[in-house]
């Protein structure tokens, strides 16, 4: 797999090649450890932003590494909420993820910390004016299913909610992906491979 990226792009093999590394490291053991595994996660799922990127375009712009940014923070936060319906095996195999050391309140806490971090990330987008203003709605309303879903866990802390937290989650960061697509048609292709703070001065000119 290595081989056929780097036939298109060499950053992006590199990416490919700490993607393998980094699943390994998580399916060996890492997602059981607690918040560095929940990132770690995060990371490895972002990464095939950038491999895609670098494949198409072979040049990663201001754009992409802030939706890069964000998503390793959103799916940090999706896998913490993930351990929750692993709450009754994680203790039984002593397990050392947030919800066992910490408990499920602050769990919950750090997850919607977490959450709102996403949130405020995957507008910096449309704030650095890379993204138009029609990608701004659907983040807010991925981030209010998210608070529903911790919500309900936190009322009835359960297997069984643990299950439906998480199925939210997941359905929440569908539109949220969809809405940076969605965001582009207002977006100059001259003006991706400027720095985002360019974008940021020029808005401020105006």
């Amino acid at each position: 797999m290595v081989a056929a990226i780097a036939y298109y792009s060499l950053m992006g093999a590199a990416f490919a090649l700490i993607f393998i590394v980094g699943t390994t490291l998580y399916s060996a053991g890492y997602k059981k450890k607690g918040i560095y595994g929940n990132i770690l996660f995060g990371a490895m799922v972002a990464s095939c932003l950038i491999i895609g990127a670098s494949i198409s375009a072979d040049m990663i712009n201001g754009l992409i590494y802030l939706v890069l940014i964000a998503i390793i923070v959103n799916h940090s936060s999706q896998n913490l909420v993930g351990t929750f319906k692993d709450l009754e095996v994680d203790a039984k195999t002593h397990a050392s993820t947030v919800i066992q050391i910490k408990g499920i309140h602050i769990s919950i806490i750090y997850a919607f910390m977490v959450s709102t971090l996403a949130l405020i990330l995957s507008l910096m987008p449309w704030y650095f004016g890379l993204l138009g203003e029609n990608y701004v709605l659907i983040p807010f309303c991925a981030y209010l299913f998210q608070m529903r879903a911790l919500g309900l866990f936190y009322h009835t802390p359960s297997v069984k909610n643990g299950f439906e937290a998480l199925k939210m989650y997941r359905t929440a960061t569908i539109p949220l992906y969809i809405s940076f697509i969605e965001g582009l048609p207002n977006h100059s292709p001259l003006n991706a491979s400027m720095c985002p703070f360019e974008h940021f001065k020029n808005r401020t000119k105006d």
